[in-house]
């Protein structure tokens, strides 16, 4: 063993030690304001009416804008209260997630978002089913009415049009109604 290690060692232990003492903190609070470009909040101690400033809306990825007047568990790390985070909160008026590459989902007014909106809603997947079925069942009828007539000498497209109504009749696809606005993507 080296000089010195011991009192290295001793600190270790003692740091160590000294970690277990430190009680978590958290505290009950009301939202007083949020600045959500800075994604921070002053809020406002219920026990001791007391306000914490630059509390942290998310720590990296996870930000919540939470509603202003409404009750939030805020932590506070190393019992230093420049280092307070939002635990949770009763309401939020926007939810932001990001990853390591950017990807971005964001809830807002019931609206929920992936990577910006710029592509419109998702596509409600059995609507479009049902729709492109419609469009499906014409051509086929369109295939069988142009695969069975026979041309008919002197008649002028009679007997060709009689069978045209055999898929002029069909439903085509409304496809105005497949997009799901509630979702964004882009």
């Amino acid at each position: 063993m080296k000089r010195g290690d011991n009192i290295t060692e001793l600190g270790a232990v003692l740091n160590e030690r000294t970690k277990k003492l430190i009680d978590v903190q958290t505290h009950w609070c009301n939202v007083k304001s949020v600045d959500w470009d800075k994604k921070t909040m002053v809020a406002t101690g219920l026990v001791d009416d007391l306000d914490f400033f630059d509390v942290n809306l998310g720590i990296g990825s996870i930000y919540k804008k939470p509603k202003v007047k409404t009750k939030c568990l805020i932590g506070i790390i190393n019992n230093n209260i420049a280092d307070a985070f939002l635990i949770e909160c009763d309401e939020i008026e926007i939810l932001e997630i990001i990853d390591e590459t950017g990807f971005k989902i964001v809830l807002k007014d019931g609206l929920l978002t992936f990577n910006g909106d710029q592509f419109g809603g998702l596509v409600n997947a059995k609507e479009l089913k049902l729709q492109v079925d419609k469009n499906t069942l014409i051509i086929q009828k369109m295939q069988e009415v142009f695969t069975t007539w026979t041309p008919v000498p002197q008649d002028g497209g009679s007997a060709l049009k009689s069978l045209v109504s055999l898929f002029t009749n069909l439903q085509r696809a409304d496809l105005s109604n497949i997009e799901n606005e509630k979702i964004k993507h882009g």
